[in-house]
């Protein structure tokens, strides 16, 4: 067995977006067409559009979410999970974690310099 090659960046955004948009607009005139024909009232005509809107902006968000879904799986293909038993080493010991802290060089060892005329 293979191993499925990843995602390529080519998103279908837009053609996806161009052709529920298409499908609406097709959808709204068929309302129209039918309220001028006395088929359906004004009430039954805003409701239709609601619905033709909600359903619009329902499938923007979905497919707004999978492409930044994608985004992120690719930016993470390269982590490591961390080891099963991380509990167990992390966080350090107290005298562990001070011991690999780097020493301080020799020019931040000496003294603070003195405030106003304390100069010995």
């Amino acid at each position: 067995m293979r191993r499925e090659p990843p995602p390529t960046e080519k998103s279908d955004f837009i053609p996806i977006m161009l052709s529920i948009a298409a499908a609406e607009i097709g959808f709204a005139l068929t309302a129209f067409c039918l309220r001028d024909a006395g088929v359906i009232g004004s009430q039954t005509l805003l409701i239709i559009l609601v619905v033709l809107i909600a359903v619009a902006g329902g499938a923007f968000i979905v497919l707004d979410a999978d492409r930044q879904a994608r985004r992120d799986r690719a930016a993470r293909q390269g982590e490591v999970p961390p080891p099963f038993d991380i509990y167990r080493v992390w966080p350090p010991p107290e005298g562990l974690a001070q011991a690999r802290r780097p020493q301080a060089s020799a020019a931040n060892d000496r003294d603070p310099p003195k405030g106003d005329g304390d100069e010995p």
